[in-house]
């Protein structure tokens, strides 16, 4: 080391400077190479110029020595400052990963898992900030109980029954309960969906409810969690149990729109709606409009509008008929109406009846109906166009009293006390009594002084 030294110090001030920028070189590739090799150039660095520091007294003044010793401190600084950059900033971070290799090798093994959770647990949906929890069992359903309430395999901390967290579908199996309305549609829902399929169960608070079953939000392929999927069809209403409610926001907004969409349980007859369980969601005995296990007043059905009504027919005039017809028993087409205003002759009419009620409607007998009065006119008054009257009008006037025109039948009074036959066909006087009013044409010959009265 002495030899090295002395043939150091006999080189020139250039040669001197030239190796300490190879020695710095030196020490800088040191760095880059490894961090051990840093301590041991920088002890080295600091032998040599302690050792060319106490040459350099042995032969110059005070004055070359301070020089020396400051040039070596500002050396120091300059090597200070390299080294700590290199070794801060490239340096770290190249030594970085063995670092780090080193420090999980010390790492103490973790323990094997137990039989319950050999499955590798699944991440939450990185979409949802709300699922950031993982999956704490695996199992298969093997049978659905009701909308709420499954069971799987194997049984997961020796429980087979799960029933579902935050929700509550109508009643379907209680013995104490009657089937409750859409309760078997919510089990039918849940059967077509989960049974026989294997599902993931995520805890919240608590694990187990009073019933010993197991609390859990069940997730199907896809990380769909089905809880939701009840609310969010109306096959349930939102029902959370305290301390169990990681997801109540979410369910009441399902809840909101099932509620607006009117779907499920929420398009229920609001009497219906008063048969389910109240969980605080409006609905079920005892909320308003259901109170003390009342069916609510059914709202009145709308009125429906009115149909349209069809024209009124016009309704045909009455027109009288003859007795005779009247009495017939075979239809017959209605005759034309009889004249009943005007100059009228008893031409006018076709029957003894259809005169008597034109002259009774005005018994001034304008029209000269009844016949002319005075001592030459022998027929009976108040019966107009007496020539009218045949065999087969034998009925009386209208102008009858009601008891005698009640019968089609009855025979009408002959004048002066006398009466025709009532039958019609050939007459004799000897089946008379007393005069009578000749028959117009006299078709029997009766009246021989022609003087309108036969028999006399």
């Amino acid at each position: 080391m002495g030899n090295m030294l002395a043939r150091i110090g006999a080189l020139s001030t250039a040669a001197k400077v030239l190796l300490a920028f190879s020695a710095l070189l030196i020490l800088v590739l040191c760095v880059v190479v490894s961090p051990l090799m840093v301590v041991v150039a920088f002890l080295a660095l600091l032998v040599a110029v302690f050792a060319l520091i106490v040459r350099i007294l042995r032969r110059r003044p005070l004055r070359t020595w301070g020089l020396v010793a400051g040039s070596s401190l500002a050396l120091l600084v300059v090597f200070s400052g390299i080294s700590g950059a290199l070794y801060g900033g490239g340096g770290q971070g190249q030594n970085a990963d063995s670092s780090g290799e080193g420090r999980r090798a010390a790492a103490a093994p973790k323990p094997e898992p137990t039989e319950e959770s050999k499955e590798e647990p699944r991440p939450e949906p990185a979409e949802d900030e709300e699922d950031t929890g993982r999956y704490d069992a695996v199992a298969t359903v093997t049978r659905v109980v009701d909308g709420d309430t499954v069971e799987i395999e194997p049984a997961v901390e020796g429980n087979d029954e799960v029933r579902l967290i935050g929700v509550d579908t109508p009643e379907t199996v209680d013995p104490g309960e009657d089937v409750e309305p859409y309760g078997p549609e919510s089990s039918n829902y849940a059967t077509s969906v989960l049974e026989g399929e294997q599902v993931e169960l995520e805890f919240d608070e608590e694990r187990t409810d009073r019933y010993g079953r197991l609390l859990a939000y069940v997730y199907l392929a896809g990380d769909e969690m089905f809880n939701g999927e009840l609310v969010e069809g109306g096959y349930a209403q939102v029902y959370t149990v305290d301390p169990n409610s990681r997801y109540e926001e979410r369910f009441r907004a399902f809840q909101e729109d099932a509620k607006r969409a009117e779907i499920g349980i929420w398009g229920l007859p609001k009497d219906e709606q008063c048969e389910l369980a109240d969980r605080g969601n409006g609905i079920g005995e005892g909320t308003p409009g259901c109170e003390d296990g009342q069916n609510p007043t059914p709202e009145p059905a709308p009125e429906p509008e009115p149909e349209p009504r069809p024209a009124p027919r016009p309704e045909p005039e009455s027109i009288p008929l003859s007795p005779d017809a009247s009495a017939s028993a075979s239809p017959e087409p209605e005759p034309a109406p009889a004249p009943s205003s005007g100059d009228l002759d008893c031409e006018n009419f076709d029957t003894h009846a259809e005169a008597q009620a034109v002259y009774e409607r005005d018994t001034s007998d304008p029209n000269g109906l009844d016949g002319p009065i005075g001592e030459g006119y022998t027929g009976e008054q108040g019966i107009a166009c007496e020539e009218l009257l045949g065999a087969s009008e034998a009925s009386p006037p209208p102008s009858a009293s009601p008891e005698a025109s009640a019968s089609a039948s009855a025979p009408s009074p002959a004048p002066s006390g006398g009466g025709a036959p009532s039958g019609g066909g050939d007459i004799d006087c000897d089946e008379v009594d007393g005069p009578i009013p000749t028959p117009p044409g006299d078709p029997d010959g009766l009246d021989g002084d022609g003087d309108g009265l036969s028999c006399e």
